[in-house]
């Protein structure tokens, strides 16, 4: 089976993550999910796995004793991946349910690049204006970036909010073309 006809890993995450809530098992499924991802990133394993001339019982049995806290749900989506050549799909996915998890919880990540390093006080004046901004509850991630000269650019899940110096000046350029 090609894999363009497989569905995205956001699509087996968003299954997942509903299960997981259907059942109360969410902390769980994070760790599971986790353990898998790692597995799957095993090139011996995952060839292993992938591997057309083993048999179906000796793939699950050594996905049994890799993953002994795996659910039969966890088992059974390992080897439909396996079967479709596709466990290189198992990070992505256990990122897509942890972002799916996370927004689940009211938990927002926030990239936030500056020119400088900024201290602790700064992080916690950023991520109490944007609890108030996004009503949830913000983790951020700095990074130094010189080439945002001042200023910060924000990435909100697909969301840029570019404050910085650059991006003023890049505004600034664009509209005297405009009107020039």
């Amino acid at each position: 089976m090609a894999r363009s006809s497989l569905p995205s890993p956001k699509r087996y995450a968003r299954v997942l993550l509903e299960l997981a809530l259907a059942h109360g098992v969410l902390g769980e499924w994070r760790g599971i999910l986790q353990d898998m991802a790692a597995a799957a990133a095993n090139e011996e394993f995952a060839a292993l796995l992938e591997a057309r001339g083993i048999p179906d019982g000796d793939k699950e049995a050594a996905v049994r004793a890799a993953l002994p806290a795996a659910t039969e749900v966890g088992y059974n989506l390992i080897m439909i991946l396996a079967r479709k050549r596709a466990l290189a799909l198992l990070p992505r996915i256990e990122q897509e349910f942890e972002t799916a998890a996370d927004e689940q919880e009211g938990l927002q990540y926030v990239e936030v690049r500056t020119a400088v390093p900024i201290d602790d006080a700064t992080q916690e004046g950023i991520a109490q204006g944007l609890r108030g901004f996004l009503g949830k509850d913000v983790r951020l991630a700095t990074r130094v970036d010189p080439a945002v000269l001042g200023g910060m650019v924000l990435r909100i899940g697909d969301r840029v909010i570019d404050g910085s110096a650059r991006g003023r000046l890049k505004a600034l350029r664009h509209s005297l073309v405009l009107t020039g």
